[in-house]
């Protein structure tokens, strides 16, 4: 497998010859900028060099995501459903500076790391098997974070909320959580599409406060309610971003405590069936405005 290594040529050409020689230490195979031929077209032979390459490596700096040619590049891989690991070596360096499509993308800050996520492509691709990102989400705190990069990065969301409200966090997932909402009211407000399923038991209180989003933001926000009782059951939550990228819960059986582990992850394939499943449960549900005002003529 070639790897590509892109990068800000006016200002990291001694980050790109520092990688270059460590992945040359490693044996992994590398398309070389040096060996361009400067009598021939500069973009026919970055186009080549990209349809050769099942990688792309960007060196993210203040430099490089200003580059327009950089963002040629990360455009052109991810076009192509190629993977783009971004090696994360300017401390300064804001992931809101990146392009929105790949804020979500694995970051590596050490070499180690790099190397890690190109050996696992590699052994991936020589399976034959989709080349996607799969990481554990550990904390609380680190889930809502996660849910809120989800959230800014796309035009999309499918999201579910499902079971018994969770106990109230700890500091400082307080702040992360607060961050998600926010994130979730100013993505729905920016007009863009949010789709959300309840279910009925559990999520009282929340069904109240999506009805009074879905009066307000008519159109680009929608709620059902699946009127089944979950509260004592292991139900899959997940968190669609467009069309390629999840963060789901499953039942973690080999640790009894945590209970429910997150994941996330970033595979088309994967995020078709997950796609499915939702389009299935969201045609069984009840609209949310009609489940409300069922509920309130019962209580009458």
């Amino acid at each position: 497998m070639t790897v590509f290594i892109s990068h800000s040529e006016e200002k990291d050409v001694a980050l790109y010859a520092l990688l270059g020689m460590a992945l040359d230490g490693e044996r992994i195979d590398r398309w070389d900028v040096t060996k361009m031929s400067p009598g021939a077209s500069l973009a026919d032979q970055l186009r080549c060099a990209i349809n050769a390459c099942a990688t792309c490596v960007f060196i993210a700096t203040r430099s490089s995501v200003q580059s327009r040619w950089c963002l040629a590049e990360l455009g052109a891989f991810w076009g192509a459903g190629k993977r783009v690991i971004l090696f994360m070596v300017d401390p300064d360096l804001d992931k809101s500076a990146l392009p929105h499509q790949f804020r979500e993308n694995l970051h590596a800050t050490s070499v180690a790391q790099l190397i890690k996520a190109i050996r696992e492509s590699e052994s991936r691709i020589a399976a034959g098997l989709p080349n996607f990102f799969c990481e554990v989400i550990d904390t609380r705190e680190e889930l809502y974070s996660r849910c809120t990069q989800l959230i800014k990065s796309s035009t999309a969301i499918r999201d579910t909320t499902w079971g018994k409200r969770a106990p109230a966090p700890q500091p400082p997932a307080e702040k992360t959580r607060d961050e998600y909402r926010a994130a979730v009211d100013a993505h729905i407000k920016d007009g863009k599409f949010y789709q959300e399923l309840l279910t009925s038991e559990g999520r009282e209180e929340y069904i109240e406060e999506s009805a009074l989003l879905k009066e307000t933001y008519k159109g680009n926000y929608e709620c059902k309610v699946l009127q089944v009782d979950i509260s004592e059951l292991s139900m899959l939550e997940m968190m669609i971003g467009d069309t390629k990228r999840i963060i789901f819960s499953h039942v973690n059986t080999y640790d009894r405590v945590q209970g429910i582990q997150y994941l996330y992850c970033e595979s088309e394939p994967l995020a078709k069936i997950f796609l499915q499943f939702y389009a299935d449960t969201w045609s069984r549900s009840t609209d949310l405005l009609e489940f409300v005002a069922n509920r309130k003529k019962k209580k009458g």
